[in-house]
């Protein structure tokens, strides 16, 4: 494939897709291995691109119970997000990992902060 051929830019569209795929498959392990495939081959696209890869990867994490790597992801996301509709996803989403955490109160103040918005 593209990806270990050392081509990932070629590789991202299948990568991408296939994450999508096995995510509503919930195959979370292959869903995680195909967004990072579509991660590094998304470095040189536009901010949309790279918001949709990581949010979807974090999002992915998060289910998988990979909390810390989890909130790179999703900060990182809510850092790319283009709208306030898309910024407040991302916060809801950062106050969901930190209400798995067992911390209510920067789960409250993630929901807070994506309400004002």
């Amino acid at each position: 494939n593209y990806d270990r051929a050392g081509e990932p830019e070629k590789a991202f569209e299948f990568a991408l897709n296939g994450a999508k795929a096995a995510r509503a498959k919930h195959s979370l392990e292959t869903s995680e291995a195909l967004y990072r495939i579509a991660l590094v081959g998304a470095a040189h696209r536009d901010a949309e691109t790279l918001y949709e890869v990581t949010e979807g990867l974090g999002s992915v994490l998060m289910l998988r119970g990979n909390y810390d790597e989890a909130n790179d992801h999703l900060a990182r996301a809510a850092d790319l997000a283009t709208s306030r509709l898309t910024t407040a996803e991302m916060y809801s989403k950062l106050g969901e990992l930190a209400f798995r955490r067992g911390d209510a109160t920067r789960a409250t103040s993630m929901y807070e902060d994506a309400l004002r918005l």
